[in-house]
């Protein structure tokens, strides 16, 4: 897996989030509990199956609720 800040430079998935969080509207408990789960999806990669799949999943619910958080 690998991601490209704007400029190009590779960057991880939580630097990247970590960037982005900086100027989002976000309330903080939203974006620690995304950046939590980010950061547990990333550590399961090296787990056995099926921890890899269960962290993608609670990183999906994460974002909905950080999505969530940010509505009207």
């Amino acid at each position: 897996m690998q991601l490209s800040a704007a400029e190009g430079a590779p960057i991880t998935a939580q630097a990247l989030f970590e960037r982005m969080r900086a100027g989002a509207p976000c309330p903080a408990d939203a974006c620690e509990a995304f950046a939590a789960a980010l950061q547990a999806a990333v550590n399961a990669l090296d787990l056995p199956w099926p921890a890899p799949l269960l962290a993608v999943l609670a990183l999906e619910d994460a974002f909905s609720d950080l999505a969530r958080s940010m509505e009207g």
